[in-house]
């Protein structure tokens, strides 16, 4: 995600990303499971982890400013999710061609990502974009079974 004005700087202060990076390599062994899990190389199955979907659709012609409100979100969002416990990434992204936005993030267990139906600074983003006339699916909070990490 850029941050306007940044000329496609980060949102993340420097160090960040390394940090986030680090913390996604130390995994509780315990939940590996499979042929091949090595927790060292965060490679394997791991399960337990909820992958949560949030799916909007938009008019063609309203795309640079679902972009824009897409983007400015994200510099109010990202303090506000930061806070929250158990999130372990979080992606925001938009396709033209379809008509589409999608936040995908992952959470350490089904409580911490049901944080998100609650946190203000979502629901005013949400309501931004719905005065924008994007139509949003319901969420949905799936389980995972496996996964492959760098």
């Amino acid at each position: 995600m850029r941050r306007p004005g940044t000329g496609g700087a980060s949102p993340w202060a420097p160090g960040d990303l390394a940090r986030e990076r680090a913390s996604h390599r130390r995994r509780p062994a315990d939940r590996l499971r499979g042929p091949g899990a090595d927790p060292g190389r965060g490679q394997g199955t791991l399960a337990g982890m909820i992958v949560r979907i949030s799916t909007g659709h938009f008019d063609a012609d309203k795309h640079e400013a679902v972009k824009k409100l897409l983007t400015e979100g994200g510099e109010r969002l990202i303090p506000a999710i930061k806070k929250l416990p158990g999130c372990l990434h979080y992606y925001s992204a938009i396709d033209r061609a379809a008509g589409k936005i999608v936040n995908v993030s992952v959470w350490d267990t089904l409580e911490h990502a049901q944080q998100m139906e609650s946190l203000q600074e979502m629901r005013a983003e949400g309501q931004k974009m719905t005065a924008l006339n994007v139509r949003f699916d319901p969420i949905i909070n799936h389980e995972t079974v496996w996964t492959i990490t760098p």
